[in-house]
């Protein structure tokens, strides 16, 4: 747990963990997910390039973006492919 001092400090150098700068952050990153997928990109591709270990973390980002409509997949009937690779849809 952070001390006081050390929450005192943060708070003058504009460096809380609040809800949006956490937003923010996911927001950025799912942006520059998109930027990267502009050729298709596998997962364990993205996951390095967040520079995750989990294929979990990555996967969970990934599929909010397919929910959103910002990716999507290079073959859509197999889903589980390993083959399976993601790119950002063309608006």
């Amino acid at each position: 747990m952070e001390t006081t001092e050390i929450k005192e400090s943060r708070r003058e150098l504009g460096q809380e963990n609040t809800q949006d700068n956490k937003k923010k952050d996911y927001d950025a990153m799912c942006k520059e997910i998109v930027l990267f997928c502009e050729v298709p990109r596998s997962t364990s591709e993205i996951k390095q390039y967040l520079g995750y270990k989990s294929r979990k973390s990555a996967t969970k980002i990934i599929n909010a973006l397919l929910d959103s409509g910002e990716l999507e997949m290079t073959i859509p009937n197999k889903p589980t492919s390993g083959d399976q690779k993601y790119v950002a849809k063309i608006k």
